[in-house]
């Protein structure tokens, strides 16, 4: 796949952008997405951080982001269909990204801790 190939896809806007980086996990829906000076910018509404507590529960808590947007220069890393038309790429020193189209795998807003419902 190429970067103009997901460009082109009309199902990624409201999507969710998921960064796993070893044992911690992020996500958050995409607001919007352009393509700039060789860098493909990945804006996201909001962040959440997941976390997994000793009683096998996890929640989910809105974070401050780190990046906004996330900016992923095209000539190192190229993103991979996988199943369901989700889409993949491992960016050094991030993490490893899943997008999720829209109608797919949603984070639901009304249970991240620290969201109001303007924010949803």
């Amino acid at each position: 796949m190429k970067w103009e190939d997901f460009l082109g896809r009309n199902d990624i806007i409201g999507g969710d952008i998921q960064d796993q980086e070893g044992e911690f996990i992020f996500r958050g829906p995409i607001e919007k997405i352009k393509m700039e000076d060789g860098f493909i910018k990945i804006y996201p509404r909001w962040i959440a951080k997941l976390t997994k507590h000793s009683d096998s529960k996890e929640t989910w808590k809105s974070i401050e982001m780190l990046f906004n947007p996330l900016e992923i220069d095209t000539s190192k890393v190229r993103p991979q269909n996988i199943s369901e038309g989700r889409i993949f790429f491992s960016y050094p020193l991030l993490g490893n990204f899943t997008i999720f189209p829209k109608g797919d795998s949603k984070l639901d807003p009304k249970i991240v801790e620290g969201l109001t419902p303007d924010q949803y």
